[in-house]
């Protein structure tokens, strides 16, 4: 059962929702070779600072062996937690904007990400995970 109430059933169904909303996903293997690890994740990132948010959604994904069986038959997304990941950009400044006076700008394609740590976040609805998606950006 989903922490988050209203997750649509199916694994198509969450994937498709979640890569609307603008999440990317990786699976992580695991030893047992009938699950995996997926996560989806959004990036929040702006040009006047040097931080990035990431709101990470950990699922386990159970795959089972029915020949006959569609893909949904097959696998199984079960939510196991949200988190809410923070980096360090470690970009540098942009020497044309030191000029304006509202702060400091960056230069994004010199962006190499250092991971400071990740927090569980209690994620109980769709709506909850909007609100989350509304501040960060």
């Amino acid at each position: 059962m989903s922490l988050m109430n209203d997750l649509p059933e199916g694994c198509v169904a969450i994937d498709t929702l979640l890569r609307k909303r603008g999440y990317g996903h990786r699976e992580i293997e695991q030893e047992d070779i009938y699950s995996k690890w997926v996560i989806y994740y959004k990036d929040f990132r702006r040009s006047d600072k040097n931080m990035m948010f990431r709101i990470e959604l950990k699922f386990d994904l159970s795959i089972h062996d029915d020949p006959g069986g569609s893909y949904d038959d097959n696998h199984e997304l079960y939510f196991e937690e949200a988190r809410l990941a923070v980096y360090d950009r470690r970009m540098e400044e942009d020497p044309e904007m030191l000029q304006f006076d509202d702060g400091p700008y960056y230069l994004e394609e010199t962006e190499n990400l250092k991971r400071f740590g990740a927090h569980s976040i209690r994620m109980s609805s769709l709506a909850d995970l909007g609100t989350l998606e509304r501040l960060l950006a």
